[in-house]
């Protein structure tokens, strides 16, 4: 740091200076104040709705290289076998 900075830096005194008399200086020189700009929450872009397809309903379906294999449960005679 340029040491002509550093006198400069520490010859300024604004421990004596309110933050109203600050504020008016800076205003004086045409330098505005940074109050009003302080953080801001970002915008959240809204997301629209989408729209819900209704799924339809797939019949089973049967495998026919397992058609052999495949045993039918629907007059329930396996069932009726065990008891």
């Amino acid at each position: 740091v340029d040491e002509e900075f550093v006198k400069l830096w520490r010859a300024t005194a604004i421990e004596a200076m309110d933050d109203a008399k600050i504020e008016e200086y800076l205003e004086k020189q045409g330098i505005k104040s940074m109050q009003d700009h302080g953080p801001r929450k970002p915008i959240v872009p809204k997301r629209k709705k989408v729209s819900q397809k209704r799924r339809q309903f797939k019949k089973p379906r049967d495998n026919e290289h397992l058609a052999d294999v495949l045993e039918t449960y629907e007059d329930n005679t396996l069932t009726q076998k065990g008891v």
